[in-house]
């Protein structure tokens, strides 16, 4: 990774330090990185987005019935192989994407180090994550859903909610909690389940149960806002040291 660009998540504003993306990106073993993608700054470069993809992968697209949607996943989708292919060193017609035994997808490609990914989008972003272990993102728009308090009767433990009761600003906490379980799943591969109370995701350092992935090994979570509209976290096991952020230009997007 370049140097100079490293940039944690600031645990007091809980505000990740977005810095552009460096045409020369490269991930070391013990290293992870996230990318912001602004979906309405991307529009107008769409074709080349959609240049990028196979014809399995536009036909899959195409199922989608909202134009908004099939945009959002040209965008993610694009950038998704073009940043695996700048990072693998392989062209993205030559990407091979395997699974795990859970089914999540992984670079294989007979790299050295396997690269893993994951994504996510919202309203107005998509997010990106890449590392050389287990790696899940999860973004959400902040609004008033009027069934919060229904999701966190079902989904919470009791330990989240008692803390949501006393919270400063409870519709934040609620987007911290959900965002964190999404992405600890994500990472594990396994999606969403029916058993999500025994997930505690409250201090950011966890050991999953063999139920929830195929080892019990320890996650660090990190929560952070975006530009005040959406919340995020990422999830990576506990071997990762640093996690940069950085921030997609679309404004030169073929530079990747």
């Amino acid at each position: 990774m370049v140097q100079g660009q490293i940039n944690l998540v600031n645990c007091l504003t809980k505000q990740a330090a977005f810095q552009p993306l460096p045409v020369d990106i490269h991930l070391k073993a013990d290293e992870a990185c996230v990318i912001l993608i602004r979906k309405q700054d991307c529009l107008p470069y769409l074709s080349d987005y959609a240049g990028w993809l196979s014809e399995d992968e536009s036909a899959a697209i195409k199922q989608f019935m909202k134009w908004d949607d099939q945009t959002t996943k040209i965008i993610g989708r694009g950038l998704l192989k073009a940043v695996l292919s700048k990072l693998s060193g392989l062209p993205m017609q030559a990407l091979v994407i395997d699974r795990t035994s859970f089914g999540k997808p992984i670079l294989m490609n007979q790299l050295t180090t396997p690269i893993h990914f994951n994504l996510s989008d919202s309203a107005d972003y998509i997010l990106l994550g890449f590392a050389t272990e287990p790696i899940g993102v999860d973004i959400e728009a902040i609004n008033n859903h009027s069934d919060i308090a229904d999701i966190v009767q079902s989904h919470f433990a009791n330990d989240e909610q008692l803390q949501m009761q006393t919270a400063v600003d409870p519709q934040a906490f609620f987007y911290e909690i959900w965002t964190r379980k999404e992405a600890v799943l994500k990472a594990n591969g396994i999606g969403l389940i029916d058993d999500l109370p025994s997930l505690l995701v409250t201090n950011g350092q966890h050991v999953l149960p063999t139920d929830f992935g195929p080892t019990n090994q320890y996650w660090t979570i990190q929560s952070f806002k975006v530009e005040e509209t959406a919340m995020a976290a990422i999830a990576v096991s506990q071997r990762i040291k640093q996690i940069y952020f950085f921030d997609y230009l679309a404004t030169n997007p073929l530079e990747l």
